[in-house]
């Protein structure tokens, strides 16, 4: 499942910021392959770079009439 974040500013970022996000999400991807590891879930967790928010919009699939939310117990 791909779960793209926009990301919202009321100015562009600076080089600078955008390289400490991509960082922060590549180890939330990280942190997040351990937590599936421990609930033995399957599935890659990654960060794949920076996209426009035109491209992340064109990857968003609405959801079926099957889809029951998160099946995880917060």
């Amino acid at each position: 499942m791909i779960d793209d974040k926009l990301i919202c500013s009321d100015e562009p970022l600076q080089p600078w910021q955008r390289a400490e996000l991509l960082r922060f999400f590549g180890f939330y991807a990280r942190c997040k392959a351990i937590l599936n590891f421990v609930r033995r879930e399957a599935g890659a967790n990654a960060c794949e770079g920076w996209l426009d928010a035109r491209s992340a919009l064109a990857r968003a699939r609405p959801r079926d009439d099957l889809w029951r939310g998160p099946q995880i117990p917060f």
